[in-house]
């Protein structure tokens, strides 16, 4: 059940992302009205949002999803009877992967 469910997901993503990619370049490919009056080339809209999304996803995100994820283990591991030995070494391991 647990893969039927996982490849509907991937069915239904893949959709979206196809359906993303013909609209950006559709837009890419406009020129864009201005609410004075001119145009904007679509390339330069969708180009300067893209480098935003990429520098988001890949640089700032993973810092803060991480940080999230090591708050949330260290409470699940204060729960632990032993949760400064169990905590030591979790610290100790996550300075190694540095």
């Amino acid at each position: 059940v647990a893969t039927e469910i996982v490849d509907r997901i991937r069915t239904d993503e893949r959709i979206h992302v196809t359906s993303l990619r013909l609209y950006l370049g559709e837009i890419r490919s406009l020129d864009l009205k201005t609410e004075s009056g001119g145009t904007v080339a679509g390339a330069d809209v969708v180009d300067a949002l893209w480098e935003r999304i990429v520098q988001w996803a890949t640089v700032e995100q993973p810092p803060l999803a991480a940080a999230q994820q090591k708050e949330l283990l260290t409470g699940r591991i204060r729960e632990h009877p032993e949760a400064e030995r169990v905590l030591a070494r979790f610290d100790e391991l996550a300075e190694d992967a540095s």
